[in-house]
């Protein structure tokens, strides 16, 4: 009797939950979605393509499923008290209804289109088709008569300066317009666009788009070409477009709308720029360094937008406006001078920040980050960070009685200077896109693990970084020192590493002499929807120069007031590509490899510990936890104790992949993902069995797993709980690596699960 109570309750339930017209009245319809038929379909480029932007432009859009399930199944229309309410109106959806005049503006906006991509006369019908369920479908019927190509462009036979200037640019390589391509209204509007801005790049100040425009004149029908004949409109007041130079140039950093004496003030110049600032905010001669273009020069805008650009990127104002006053000089000739509102932002402030880490069952991490940032220290806009972090690390649930608890204490002082530094050398006015940066940095890090060791590294870095283009970042750091000391050690750990000559080798006081280097592609482009590649690649050396110039000791290795100096050269990349599977990228494809090697030579024997490679966790392989995999085949997990893992996995080599399908949309985006890897050492360790890189060998030794995953997307933090299970374990048994194929995989989190808790996405 009970069970068929329950049958009976779980029917009703299916049954409400898959009424999806539950609040559609009976005079309305549900709209369900739309498709797109070709008529002609052989008269048609590229048939795919024509058929998915059409549908883009359908109106309305249909429901979301499960914000529609949500809708119907919790709480009720209009009302919004109550907790299933409050449910209802944040993650359900309305049912989408259809009328027939979304139909008819939707069959407007597709015969626009058409029209616009070269479909000239292409007519599309639509027709409804209703279910009994108060349901509605369109199909939307496209037939063309094909595609128009460009057969001739003609250009004004224009003798003026500027007419002559646009009509040689036109018919360069760069021109949008090319005969024997299909016509496209976008490429016609980017050409404008295009010549337009010539002509404010060479001093015509006053001149648009609007100026420019095309006659279109299609040929018949049968040969399906049209003749496009550019045109450029004089002003209405005059026969001729006036040219402009650069006039005076002012510049006021108090400016505020609240308070007009910022407009007035100490007046310094700077060759032909006058400064005007009540309470000195920057130094005349530093903002001079910023703003192009000098009194005499043909204006361009190019060259303008850029001085707003340096003017903001020194993050010491917050608004930058720039107005113009047309003058006409005693020669006749036209000026502009130039007027430079600035606001400045706050000069200081301090921030903190706390974060908590945890891996299910095993580890509960606690860290808490203090900055202190001074946006113009020296009033010419140099940034000095001050950096104080800290954090500790319990192992809990263990019943091994090896529990690890870390201490980490990190402080760095940096200052950033708005320009190249260069000793003797003389900085001239920034005529790139992006303002460049030259950093000088100080940090010390203190680490104890307790019941093992305590390990002190200081650093000094001296470097440049520059964006070449919107896409590439690079960094330069010519100067790179750190100084490793291992404080003190536990009687347990003495005894590990003196069984274990190489992992005595790799904590030993060293010395990093050397250089770094890093450049960093990011295809994205910002607020749009695109597919797009993202590379980084890092190289480190040390010790080269150094072992040259500095004597070798009584153990043939070079020290520098006793600490030996560590030589290696360590090369780390990496590549992602996200891949926009719909127009809105709200499902996405993304792929990351990751490919690491350090080699120690000459003076070194091993890598530093800290420059050695680890995998596993929440951003990496996530089916294992942080430092469980590898090298190799080997692991400390022996008896079911993990004590030495955060040790003796490390390695000289890395190699990753992973692959992640996101989707979803509003609050919860789910993800669904596959993880693999592993760590290798370049030398055979005959402490650490396994673990040597082998190229026949080493695809073997991939650790696999793959997992589903939910993030909380609340704008300004991505929540993440990522559930993997290990699907290949490589510190098993040759013929048993694969964890579903001996007794099936171990579904607990203390056996192949691994649950992850993070902050913000993994790549």
């Amino acid at each position: 009797m009970r069970h068929s109570i329950y049958l009976t309750l779980l029917l009703a339930l299916v049954a409400s939950s898959c009424n999806t017209t539950k609040y559609v009245k009976a005079d309305e319809l549900l709209y369900t979605g739309e498709e797109v038929e070709l008529a002609n379909p052989e008269q048609v480029v590229r048939e795919g393509d024509v058929v998915a932007d059409l549908t883009d432009l359908a109106v309305p859009d249909p429901n979301n499923g499960f914000k529609l399930w949500v809708y119907n199944n919790f709480g009720t229309p209009g009302e919004e008290k109550g907790f299933f309410n409050w449910l209802q109106r944040l993650f359900g959806e309305p049912p989408s209804l259809f009328e027939v005049r979304d139909a008819e503006r939707s069959v407007y906006r597709m015969e626009d289109y058409l029209n616009d991509i070269g479909y000239f006369g292409s007519t599309v019908t639509f027709d409804t088709i209703v279910s009994d369920s108060n349901k509605v479908s369109v199909k939307y019927t496209m037939t063309s008569r094909g595609r128009y190509k460009v057969r001739d462009i003609y250009y004004p036979d224009d003798s003026t300066r500027l007419g002559s200037m646009l009509r040689n640019e036109a018919q360069t390589d760069e021109s949008w317009l090319k005969s024997g391509v299909y016509y496209n209204l976008g490429n016609l509007a980017n050409e404008r666009q295009r010549l337009a801005d010539t002509a404010t790049n060479n001093g015509y100040y006053n001149f648009s788009k609007d100026f420019i425009y095309y006659f279109v004149d299609t040929i018949t029908s049968d040969q399906r070409e049209v003749d496009l004949y550019m045109r450029l409109e004089q002003p209405t007041d005059d026969t001729r477009h006036p040219r402009y130079r650069i006039g005076k140039t002012y510049l006021y950093p108090n400016y505020s709308l609240d308070n007009a004496a910022a407009l007035s003030g100490d007046t310094s110049r700077v060759e032909d720029l006058i400064v005007i600032q009540e309470e000195r905010i920057m130094r005349a001669r530093a903002l001079g360094l910023y703003v192009t273009q000098q009194e005499g020069d043909y204006y361009s805008e190019y060259l303008n937008e850029l001085s707003i650009n340096h003017l903001l990127d020194l993050d010491v104002f917050k608004f930058v406006n720039l107005k113009f006053e047309e003058r006409v000089g005693p020669d006749s000739v036209r000026y502009l001078d130039r007027y430079y509102y600035l606001t400045p932002g706050k000069q200081q402030r301090v921030t903190a920040s706390t974060e908590v880490s945890t891996q299910f069952g095993q580890n509960l991490g606690l860290g808490l980050t203090t900055t202190y940032t001074h946006q113009n220290l020296l009033k010419e806009a140099e940034r000095l960070d001050v950096t104080l972090n800290g954090g500790v690390e319990t192992q809990i649930g263990d019943t091994t009685g090896n529990a690890i608890n870390t201490i980490n204490l990190n402080g760095e002082v940096r200052l950033t200077l708005p320009r190249f530094y260069v000793p003797f050398y003389k900085n001239k006015k920034q005529n790139t896109l992006y303002v460049p940066r030259t950093f000088i940095s100080l940090g010390a890090n203190y680490q104890s693990r307790l019941d093992f060791f305590t390990l002190a590294a200081y650093n000094l870095k001296f470097g440049y970084s520059w964006r070449r283009d919107r896409y590439t970042t690079l960094r330069f750091t010519p100067v790179s020192i750190q100084s490793i000391q291992l404080l003190n050690t536990s009687d347990d750990f003495d005894q590990l590493v003196d069984n274990n000559p190489a992992l005595r080798a790799s904590f030993e006081d060293y010395l990093i002499l050397g250089l770094e280097a890093e450049a960093t592609y990011n295809g994205n482009i910002i607020n749009e929807v695109n597919s797009y590649p993202y590379f980084q690649v890092g190289l480190e050396t040390s010790g080269n120069l150094a072992s040259l110039l500095v004597p070798e000791g009584d153990d043939g290795r070079a020290t520098i007031l006793g600490q030996p100096i560590s030589q290696h050269v360590r090369i780390t990349t990496e590549g992602r590509y996200y891949q926009m599977l719909d127009r809105k990228g709200n499902q996405q494809l993304i792929g990351r490899l990751q490919v690491g090697t350090g080699i120690p030579y000459g003076n070194s024997e091993v890598l530093p510990y800290i420059r050695q490679y680890f995998i596993g966790g929440a951003n990496s392989v996530r089916a294992f936890q942080i430092r469980t995999l590898g090298p190799g085949s080997y692991s400390t997990r022996v008896d079911g104790n993990n004590t030495n893992r955060f040790i003796d996995q490390t390695g000289d080599i890395k190699l990753e992949a992973n692959v992640e399908y996101r989707f979803g949309t509003g609050l919860f985006r789910p993800a669904v993902f596959i993880d693999a890897g592993n760590i290798w050492l370049i030398n055979e360790d005959p402490d650490r069995p396994g673990g040597e890189f082998e190229w026949g060998d080493f695809y073997r030794e991939l650790g696999v797993g793959a997992g589903a995953g939910l993030r909380l997307d609340v704008q300004f933090v991505v929540i993440r709980l990522d559930l993997a299970v290990a699907l290949r374990d490589p510190s098993r048994i040759p013929e048993n690596r694969w964890t579903f194929a001996d007794g099936g995989i171990d579904w607990s989190l203390n056996g192949d699960l691994n649950l992850n808790i993070a902050i913000g996405y993994p790549f």
